[in-house]
């Protein structure tokens, strides 16, 4: 582990990653700034991406053609030869991993992250910080494998804010035959605010109030918007994220609690109708691909 300290730019602690090798996504290195009031960084990517996370605090960023307020829960993304500013307005952490890899392109595209669009908000900040956690912990300890392991969790990492895309996505293909004035600017922020809220108790009431529908109104217009009703989607985006958390070391009942369902039987039931394989099945196939990764 590295250390330094300035008055003008605070702490900064950070591992690498010394045998990176080859692969779609690898994590170089990773690390955290603390940094105090007044505390001014500049963030350079010089040949990699760099991905930031404001664990705590807040702060502005100014890029090299817009500027923007930060606060916990943004990430931003530095690409290759951009450089920004990033000052904090009260004790700010910032979380970082830099990365490369021949998928890079495809994925932040995927994304959304681009140079004129680099901040995006973590739609469950503790989770991003978590996976943050864990790639510089892999690479601090450089145990058997960290490099592959630290890759499989930047994949995680990285897949946080493509759900939040995906969802979206998903329904605006399926309402792409529609006119475009049939999803409103108000079904589609209701979209966002589903995928940012899934482990939470949502009622039909709830949605169609954070649209300002009636909910008979409502549930014509989402079904229409989408082709589901709007509990079908819900329940699409937590067994969604069920299947990203059943690569980590939690049970099926603390999975089922984390995406929103009280009944873990209940919530298998839900996964196998919509996978075709019951949690524990899809646990082991997705442990035997990242077997025969590692093995590769």
């Amino acid at each position: 582990m590295r250390k330094r300290y300035d008055e003008a730019e605070g702490t900064v602690n950070y591992v690498v990653n010394v045998s990176p090798g080859g692969g779609e996504l690898v994590a170089l290195s990773a690390g955290c700034w603390d940094m105090r009031r007044g505390n001014t960084i500049r963030l350079i990517a010089e040949k990699n991406h760099t991905l930031y996370f404001v664990e705590r605090g807040k702060g502005d960023y100014r890029g090299q053609a817009d500027s923007f307020a930060l606060c916990e829960g943004d990430c931003l993304c530095i690409h290759p030869g951009r450089f920004a500013v990033v000052g904090a307005g009260e004790t700010m952490q910032l979380r970082f991993v830099s990365f490369g890899g021949t998928a890079i392109g495809e994925v932040l595209d995927h994304i959304g992250f681009s140079p004129t669009e680099p901040i995006l908000r973590a739609a469950d900040m503790d989770r991003t910080a978590e996976l943050f956690h864990i790639v510089y912990g892999l690479i601090r300890e450089k145990q058997a494998n960290y490099a592959f392991k630290a890759g499989a969790y930047l994949r995680l990492l990285l897949s946080e804010f493509s759900a939040l895309t995906d969802s979206v996505q998903d329904a605006l293909n399926r309402a792409s035959h529609l006119s475009p004035n049939v999803i409103d600017h108000r079904i589609h922020s209701l979209i966002e605010w589903m995928s940012a809220r899934y482990a939470e108790t949502v009622s039909i009431r709830d949605m169609a109030e954070f649209t300002g529908y009636s909910e008979r109104y409502f549930r014509r217009v989402f079904s229409k918007a989408t082709g589901m009703s709007p509990l079908e989607f819900l329940a699409f985006i937590r067994i969604d994220r069920a299947k990203h958390l059943l690569f980590e070391p939690m049970s099926i009942k603390q999975i089922a609690r984390a995406v929103g369902y009280q009944d873990p039987l209940h919530f298998s039931k839900q996964f196998k109708m919509r996978t075709g394989l019951s949690p524990k099945r899809f646990r082991a196939y997705a442990q035997e691909r990242l077997t025969a990764g590692e093995a590769l």
